[in-house]
Order: C-alpha cells, then structure tokens, then sequence
C-alpha cells in the first residue's frame, strides 16, 4: 500500500510528465528514477542519435545534389564542347567549299566556260 506522500509524489510526476495512468507513472519512475536523471540522459542519448541520423542524411542529400550539380556541368561542357566543335567544323567546310568553288572557277574559265 503507498501512503499519501508516495501516491502524492506519484501523481506529481504523472501530471508534471503528462503520463495518462499512475501505474504508467510508476513504470516510468522505476525505468528513470522520481527525478528524471536517467529519463534525461535517455533523451539526451536519443537527441545525439537523432543527431547523427540527421547529419547523416544530410550528407546524402549533399553529395546526391553534388552528384547531379557534377552531371549538369559535364554535360553542358560536353554540350558547349560539341557546339564550338560543330562552328569550327561548319568553318572549315565553308574555307574548303570557298577554295573549291575558286579552283572550279579557274577551271571553268581555263577551259573557257
């Protein structure tokens, strides 16, 4: 049987914890002790998991962005590479078709086209 002053301290800690039974309470007072002191330290612990968790997945989202970020800029370079390419390309061939054109018409007029 509790007396008075145990049931009192009970239910302080049930209301003050927001427990919904006293038999609740009693668990959680046997699990951290009537002060808590274990209760902070098993949320403190929790705190420092939910940390690491947090930090961890954050470094995930980082490097996948990085990763997707790296992917862009490769291909625009490639993109960008593909296009000057293609201008120096379409140049060239206008230089070579103009030298052509130059030799037929040297020849058109040798022949006295």
């Amino acid at each position: 049987m509790l007396t008075p002053d145990e049931a009192d301290a009970i239910d302080n800690y049930r209301f003050d914890n927001r427990i919904n039974t006293r038999s609740e309470a009693v668990r959680r007072m046997i699990k951290f002790g009537p002060d808590g002191e274990r209760q902070k330290l098993f949320e403190q612990d929790l705190r420092a998991e939910l940390w690491e968790q947090a930090k961890e997945e954050m470094a995930l989202q980082l490097k996948n962005e990085f990763q997707d970020e790296l992917k862009d800029a490769r291909q625009e370079a490639y993109d960008e590479g593909y296009e000057e390419a293609k201008a120096v390309l379409k140049a060239e061939l206008a230089g070579e078709w103009k030298k052509r054109e130059k030799e037929l018409r040297e020849e058109w007029e040798q022949e006295g086209r």
